[in-house]
């Protein structure tokens, strides 16, 4: 659609470490190498020709941030110059990353921004690290850091004697058995009052739905994770469905409340299976969503609160893309008009 066939040629790489030798002296022969890669350059480290070489080191990529379309386009715009491109105004910017259509991290991360509007929200990584585009995650740094950071914080301000916002730490059911148990035992020690979520979607969901100990394969043994967070000395313990959306706010001030007044870590488990890796009779979607177009005022807070791409922005209206909606009822809830509705298959 740019108009650049038989002027670029596009080359894929499978393996970026070690890079093939095949491939850097297939190299040598083009003129200029653009390279493109997510993060730190590796593969751009391992070209030889570096005066023809562009990428990240010479800053004709940016060093920092995610690595956008709009992004791209300015970096063939300055190997290219004024090459003619075509249809370039009808390409569209590129979209943030968001949580799949149904996640029940979605209704979580919402119930926690309604619970503590003013509160610091450090994680962990996983799906869940998408909450930061709902603005429910506000750090992360490596696995298991979710629960160390939240500890971190509330001691930090505590010694400092300054004002501790409300606290909520969210990390995967994967992530807790790998790395968070240290930390939470650590916490308890040290008596640090915070509420941690565990989004317990019943599988390893990033990474291609690999099981957890809490559901294993039918032929190994489970871990109850509620009995290992009470070994750990939680004494607060909560498991909540985060479709139910007035029953997931409440038991977050509830854990809140418990954690300020004992001085303690308080834990909700919001357990919910991952869509995409449901049993295929309980992916059969049961209801369907419907806009009441006398009753929408096209604020449009479905959309912008909700993150879900089954929900686009409309000239009349959000525009539903029902291939994709999965029918969790969270726009019907945040929807302040009631102008969306759930109706039965």
């Amino acid at each position: 659609s740019l108009g650049l066939e038989g002027s670029v040629d596009i080359y894929k790489v499978d393996r970026p470490f070690p890079l093939s030798p095949l491939l850097n002296d297939e190299l040598s022969s083009y003129e200029e190498i653009l390279v493109l890669e997510e993060t730190y350059p590796v593969i751009e480290l391992q070209i030889p020709y570096r005066e023809k070489t562009r990428g990240r080191l010479d800053g004709t990529v940016p060093s920092e941030g995610e690595l956008k379309p709009e992004n791209i386009l300015k970096a063939l715009h300055l190997l290219l110059g004024d090459f003619p491109f075509e249809k370039i105004n009808d390409l569209k910017e590129g979209s943030p990353p968001r949580l799949c259509p149904g996640c029940p991290h979605r209704a979580t991360f919402w119930a926690i921004k309604k619970a503590f509007p003013q509160g610091f929200f450090p994680s962990d990584i996983g799906c869940y690290t998408l909450g930061l585009e709902m603005g429910a995650v506000d750090a992360f740094l490596c696995m298991g850091a979710g629960v160390s950071l939240a500890e971190g914080f509330y001691l930090a301000l505590k010694n400092a004697g300054q004002k501790i916002p409300p606290i909520c730490a969210t990390v995967g059911d994967s992530t807790f058995f790998h790395a968070c148990i240290p930390a939470l035992i650590d916490a308890v020690t040290k008596k640090a009052a915070f509420v941690l979520v565990i989004l317990d979607n019943t599988t390893t969901a990033m990474t291609g739905g690999q099981p957890t100990p809490s559901n294993p394969p039918k032929n190994l043994r489970k871990v109850e994770m509620e009995e290992v967070i009470k070994g750990c000395g939680v004494e607060f313990i909560k498991v909540v469905d985060p479709f139910d959306f007035p029953e997931m706010e409440r038991s977050l001030k509830e854990a809140y409340a418990f954690s300020q007044e004992r001085e303690a870590p308080a834990v909700i488990i919001s357990r919910r299976p991952c869509p995409l890796f449901e049993e295929k009779e309980t992916q059969k979607r049961s209801f369907i969503l419907k806009l009441l177009r006398k009753n929408c005022k096209s604020c449009m807070l479905c959309v912008l609160k909700s993150k879900c791409p089954a929900l686009e922005k409309g000239q009349e209206g959000p525009i539903i893309h029902q291939h994709l909606c999965r029918g969790c009822g969270l726009c019907v809830f945040i929807c302040p008009n009631q102008a969306l509705i759930l109706t039965e298959v």
